[in-house]
């Protein structure tokens, strides 16, 4: 009877931040070499160069963010408040706080309808840890404790 959270692409999807604006599209590509459209793709090479996830995730986030450990309670309001909108604005359209408790099955739906099954696939960087909270803490203790 549990329930499995999946971060988009890895956990390093919890760091891989720098502020709301451009976390909000933030992608990353998910099939590299492994890709069905590899043949016939014209940038195959440049993606092909495309560092490992886990190598370009320190430098494309704020350096504050390298050390989970070190995480102010402010440092993680923020981080929370950003995995949820981009979470509803990948299942509602809406980069807002999200307004009920929203399935891991909608997230996966969402990921795979706007950005896994196309010509070029991707997957919307979104971290499991901020929905878990959610999940447990409902929309309004969550959005209190946030304040």
């Amino acid at each position: 009877n549990g329930l499995l959270f999946i971060s988009y692409p890895m956990v390093e999807a919890l760091r891989h931040y720098r502020d709301m604006e451009s976390f909000k599209d933030l992608t990353v590509k998910c099939k590299r070499d492994k890709c069905p459209y590899a043949d016939d793709c014209d940038s195959k090479d440049s993606c092909l160069e495309e560092p490992h996830y886990k190598n370009f995730v320190p430098t494309d986030s704020r350096p504050s963010l390298s050390n989970i450990n070190g995480y102010t309670f402010e440092v993680w309001k923020e981080l929370v408040t950003a995995h949820l909108c981009k979470m509803n604005y990948l299942v509602n359209d809406s980069f807002s706080m999200p307004e009920t408790v929203v399935g891991q099955r909608q997230v996966f739906d969402s990921q795979l309808e706007k950005h896994i099954l196309h010509r070029c696939p991707e997957v919307a960087v979104l971290s499991a840890f901020p929905l878990f909270v959610l999940d447990y803490f409902g929309v309004e203790k969550l959005i209190s404790m946030l304040r």
